[in-house]
């Protein structure tokens, strides 16, 4: 199973310092750990998380930077995260 990893093509700012990541695995504390993850990158001031297929979640990791964001795909595109590949 592969994770999409994409910046999200929404319009205004929010595009910009935003990405999506697709089939997050279900498990407790799930979206601590994805904001101590990107938080290596720069500033996270949210991660939102919705259903997504099966026994998986989709989210949006957003940056207070533009560039944490572009960097966070960049430094994290192949990163294995809970047995899934992170990818663009």
């Amino acid at each position: 199973r592969r994770v999409l990893f994409r910046s999200q093509s929404i319009s205004g700012d929010f595009e910009k310092r935003t990405i999506s990541v697709a089939n997050i695995i279900k498990i407790n504390g799930i979206e601590d750990e994805l904001q101590q993850l990107f938080s290596e990158i720069g500033e996270v001031e949210a991660v939102r998380l919705k259903p997504g297929h099966k026994d998986t979640l989709y989210g949006f990791i957003q940056f207070r930077k533009e560039e944490d964001a572009k960097l966070s795909i960049e430094k994290f595109n192949g990163f294995v995260f809970h047995g899934l590949k992170l990818s663009d």
